[in-house]
């Protein structure tokens, strides 16, 4: 028995992702923006933006991870709501909308590195072959779904 999954309750969720993804991203702004105030109040603004980019490396790849996929989910969501209400969209995210997605996943993947070189217990080589080991996988995977099968 082959149950069909309704198209709209995939709209649903890319429209609760999105929107779950920009109240994390607001956060992790006021997160950031609170951090560097601490450390602008002690050391002044430039030195204390340096100060928060050496302490904060986690974050601020978390934010360029979270950034790209809401983009990335927002423009999913748009596409599909736009081809489900028989709606043209806008120009440049239906006519750009592979190029989108391939940049803003291409962001994500180099945060991700980032995260993983940055929370890595291991050092040195070992972190270079992990974040490495990562992309490759990765680029193995959806490569190979699309070729394979």
């Amino acid at each position: 028995m082959e149950v069909k999954f309704p198209f709209q309750v995939v709209e649903i969720l890319n429209g609760i992702l999105t929107v779950a993804l920009f109240w994390m991203l607001v956060f992790l702004v006021i997160h950031l923006y609170h951090a560097w105030r601490v450390m602008a109040s002690h050391w002044g603004n430039n030195k204390g933006f340096w100060k928060l980019w050496k302490t904060n490396k986690p974050e601020i790849a978390l934010f360029t991870i979270i950034s790209a996929f809401f983009v990335r989910s927002g423009v999913l969501w748009y596409l599909r709501w736009a081809r489900n209400h028989h709606f043209d969209g806008m120009v440049i995210v239906a006519e750009l909308d592979a190029e989108i997605l391939i940049v803003f996943t291409a962001i994500m993947l180099i945060g991700i590195a980032c995260w993983i070189r940055v929370i890595s217990p291991f050092a040195g080589r070992q972190a270079f072959w992990l974040w490495s080991g990562m992309l490759v996988s990765s680029l193995t995977f959806g490569l190979g779904m699309h070729y394979w099968f």
